[in-house]
Protein backbone atom coordinates (compact mmCIF):
# COMPACT_ATOMS: atom_id res chain seq x y z
CA UNK A 1 0.00 0.00 0.00
CA UNK A 2 0.87 3.43 -1.15
CA UNK A 3 2.19 6.15 1.95
CA UNK A 4 -0.37 8.72 2.41
CA UNK A 5 -0.75 11.84 -0.37
CA UNK A 6 -1.30 14.45 2.50
CA UNK A 7 -1.24 14.48 6.18
CA UNK A 8 2.19 13.30 8.67
CA UNK A 9 3.75 10.21 7.54
CA UNK A 10 6.10 8.71 9.74
CA UNK A 11 9.67 6.30 9.96
CA UNK A 12 7.05 3.63 11.34
CA UNK A 13 4.82 4.73 8.44
CA UNK A 14 7.95 4.39 5.74
CA UNK A 15 8.99 0.71 7.87
CA UNK A 16 5.75 -0.99 6.94
CA UNK A 17 5.72 0.53 3.08
CA UNK A 18 9.17 -1.05 2.99
CA UNK A 19 7.82 -4.12 5.37
CA UNK A 20 10.90 -3.28 7.48
CA UNK A 21 11.06 -3.88 11.62
CA UNK A 22 13.89 -2.62 13.77
CA UNK A 23 15.92 0.72 12.99
CA UNK A 24 15.80 2.68 10.07
CA UNK A 25 17.19 5.82 9.63
CA UNK A 26 16.28 8.41 6.49
CA UNK A 27 19.46 7.61 5.22
CA UNK A 28 18.99 4.01 4.53
CA UNK A 29 19.34 3.33 0.69
CA UNK A 30 16.10 1.68 0.95
CA UNK A 31 14.58 4.89 2.15
CA UNK A 32 16.13 7.07 -0.60
CA UNK A 33 14.99 4.66 -3.17
CA UNK A 34 11.39 4.84 -2.03
CA UNK A 35 11.79 9.22 -1.98
CA UNK A 36 13.63 8.71 -4.75
CA UNK A 37 15.93 10.68 -4.00
CA UNK A 38 19.92 9.46 -4.11
CA UNK A 39 21.97 12.34 -2.58
CA UNK A 40 21.33 15.87 -0.22
CA UNK A 41 18.48 15.73 2.90
CA UNK A 42 15.46 14.41 2.72
CA UNK A 43 12.23 16.11 4.26
CA UNK A 44 9.40 14.00 5.75
CA UNK A 45 6.69 14.01 5.19
CA UNK A 46 6.68 15.86 1.43
CA UNK A 47 9.31 13.91 -0.57
CA UNK A 48 7.24 10.50 0.80
CA UNK A 49 3.87 11.60 -0.29
CA UNK A 50 2.32 8.90 -2.24
CA UNK A 51 5.04 6.79 -2.41
CA UNK A 52 5.17 3.05 -3.17
CA UNK A 53 7.91 0.13 -2.46
CA UNK A 54 5.57 -1.74 -4.98
CA UNK A 55 6.26 -1.71 -8.89
CA UNK A 56 3.71 -2.06 -10.82
CA UNK A 57 4.05 -2.63 -14.33
CA UNK A 58 2.28 -4.05 -18.06
CA UNK A 59 5.14 -6.70 -19.49
CA UNK A 60 4.86 -8.86 -22.55
CA UNK A 61 4.33 -12.60 -21.56
CA UNK A 62 4.01 -13.79 -24.73
CA UNK A 63 3.52 -13.18 -28.85
CA UNK A 64 3.32 -15.40 -31.54
CA UNK A 65 1.93 -15.63 -35.45
CA UNK A 66 -0.66 -17.70 -36.06
CA UNK A 67 -1.26 -19.51 -39.14
CA UNK A 68 -4.41 -19.99 -40.75
CA UNK A 69 -5.44 -22.94 -43.75
CA UNK A 70 -2.45 -23.92 -45.78
CA UNK A 71 -2.05 -24.09 -49.20
CA UNK A 72 -1.22 -21.92 -52.33
CA UNK A 73 -3.31 -19.04 -49.79
CA UNK A 74 -2.72 -18.75 -46.09
CA UNK A 75 -3.31 -16.06 -44.31
CA UNK A 76 -1.22 -15.37 -40.73
CA UNK A 77 -2.04 -12.60 -37.96
CA UNK A 78 0.63 -12.22 -34.81
CA UNK A 79 -1.39 -12.67 -31.29
CA UNK A 80 1.05 -10.95 -28.04
CA UNK A 81 -0.42 -11.27 -24.77
CA UNK A 82 0.35 -8.92 -22.07
CA UNK A 83 -0.13 -9.30 -17.94
CA UNK A 84 0.73 -6.87 -15.08
CA UNK A 85 3.51 -7.91 -13.13
CA UNK A 86 4.04 -6.96 -9.29
CA UNK A 87 7.38 -6.72 -7.34
CA UNK A 88 7.08 -7.59 -4.51
CA UNK A 89 4.31 -9.92 -5.40
CA UNK A 90 0.56 -9.00 -4.52
CA UNK A 91 -2.34 -10.49 -6.28
CA UNK A 92 -4.08 -7.45 -8.01
CA UNK A 93 -7.89 -7.27 -7.09
CA UNK A 94 -9.19 -6.16 -10.01
CA UNK A 95 -8.41 -5.83 -14.07
CA UNK A 96 -9.82 -2.97 -16.24
CA UNK A 97 -7.82 -3.74 -19.83
CA UNK A 98 -7.91 -1.14 -22.71
CA UNK A 99 -6.08 0.40 -25.80
CA UNK A 100 -5.79 -2.02 -28.36
CA UNK A 101 -6.09 -5.13 -26.19
CA UNK A 102 -9.09 -7.42 -24.89
CA UNK A 103 -9.23 -9.21 -21.38
CA UNK A 104 -11.46 -9.67 -18.72
CA UNK A 105 -8.74 -11.36 -16.11
CA UNK A 106 -5.27 -11.23 -15.34
CA UNK A 107 -3.95 -11.16 -18.92
CA UNK A 108 -5.20 -9.29 -22.66
CA UNK A 109 -4.15 -10.09 -26.01
CA UNK A 110 -3.67 -7.93 -29.36
CA UNK A 111 -4.68 -9.39 -32.32
CA UNK A 112 -3.12 -7.95 -35.50
CA UNK A 113 -5.14 -7.93 -38.52
CA UNK A 114 -4.22 -10.68 -41.02
CA UNK A 115 -1.97 -10.82 -43.94
CA UNK A 116 -0.50 -13.03 -46.44
CA UNK A 117 2.85 -14.39 -45.27
CA UNK A 118 4.30 -14.15 -48.96
CA UNK A 119 2.72 -10.15 -49.43
CA UNK A 120 3.98 -7.28 -48.56
CA UNK A 121 5.55 -6.72 -45.24
CA UNK A 122 3.67 -4.29 -43.00
CA UNK A 123 4.43 -2.20 -39.27
CA UNK A 124 1.73 -0.66 -37.24
CA UNK A 125 2.08 0.45 -32.99
CA UNK A 126 -0.53 -0.18 -30.67
CA UNK A 127 -1.13 0.85 -27.33
CA UNK A 128 -2.14 -1.93 -24.35
CA UNK A 129 -4.01 -0.36 -21.24
CA UNK A 130 -4.45 -1.69 -18.20
CA UNK A 131 -6.40 -0.22 -15.00
CA UNK A 132 -5.31 -2.20 -11.84
CA UNK A 133 -6.10 -2.37 -8.38
CA UNK A 134 -2.75 -3.55 -6.11
CA UNK A 135 -3.25 -3.54 -2.30
CA UNK A 136 -6.40 -1.59 -2.43
CA UNK A 137 -4.27 1.31 -4.67
CA UNK A 138 -4.92 1.94 -8.21
CA UNK A 139 -2.59 2.12 -10.93
CA UNK A 140 -2.97 3.14 -14.58
CA UNK A 141 -0.42 1.42 -16.82
CA UNK A 142 -0.21 1.80 -20.46
CA UNK A 143 2.56 0.28 -22.64
CA UNK A 144 3.36 1.39 -26.09
CA UNK A 145 4.27 -1.68 -28.80
CA UNK A 146 5.16 -2.07 -32.44
CA UNK A 147 4.84 -5.13 -34.36
CA UNK A 148 5.82 -6.08 -37.91
CA UNK A 149 3.78 -8.53 -40.05
CA UNK A 150 5.44 -11.75 -38.64
CA UNK A 151 7.66 -9.98 -36.33
CA UNK A 152 5.49 -8.30 -33.09
CA UNK A 153 8.02 -6.57 -30.73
Amino acid sequence: MALPTSGSISIDDIKTELGITGELSLMDQRVRDLAGIQSGSLTLPNDFYGKSARTVRLVITSYETIQMGMGWNPQQYDRITFSVSVTPYLAPSSYSWGGDVYGSGTSATFTGPTYQPSGFTYQAFGNAYCSVVVGGRTYELSLDFQYTAGDAL
